[in-house]
């Protein structure tokens, strides 16, 4: 009896603990897999895709060259497709900086987050040359970032070329 005590005790000693062991090995793999995972699809979450002009006007994409002084409108900031519905509206600051610094704006503070903006309120204190900055205050919305300078627009575009005047 006593080489049968001897027989389990050795089998179970020497088969089943290396088997808790693996498992318990397996478990932590796991964990730190698991939180892998979870980190990594935290940082896919964080990370929005951006198209290359998330600025809408009135809800069409801002068209650098025709904005200047006079436009109007509401400025909202997009991440995602700007023309698709699962476009979500990002939280931003927009104000003037002249000569690098900023402007004192009354009424349309600078320092207040917003997910939209009406323009008139901003550009009323804006001059030829100034620049209008619009930055997100997440900082995972950072690509988002633009400085607009800000200029007189000319209805009437006429080519006034030197040369052969076609």
């Amino acid at each position: 009896m006593s080489k049968k005590w001897i027989f389990l005790v050795f089998f179970f000693g020497t088969v089943s603990q290396p088997a808790v062991f693996s498992s318990s090995l397996l478990l932590t793999e796991n964990r730190m897999t698991d939180s892998y995972e979870s980190r990594k699809s935290g940082d896919e979450k964080k990370t929005k895709a951006f198209s290359d002009n998330p600025l809408l006007l009135d809800g069409i994409s801002l068209d650098y060259s025709f904005f200047s002084l006079s436009s109007r409108g509401k400025l909202t900031v997009v991440a995602g497709d700007p023309y698709s519905p699962d476009a979500t509206k990002i939280p931003f600051r927009a104000y003037l900086r002249r000569d690098g610094k900023p402007l004192n704006m009354g009424k349309a503070d600078g320092r207040c987050e917003k997910s939209e903006i009406e323009l008139s309120d901003v550009l009323a204190y804006a001059q030829v040359g100034d620049d209008l900055v619009i930055e997100p205050t997440r900082k995972e919305d950072a690509v988002a970032r633009r400085i607009i300078r800000l200029k007189l627009f000319w209805f009437l575009k006429l080519p006034f070329r030197k040369g052969d005047g076609c």
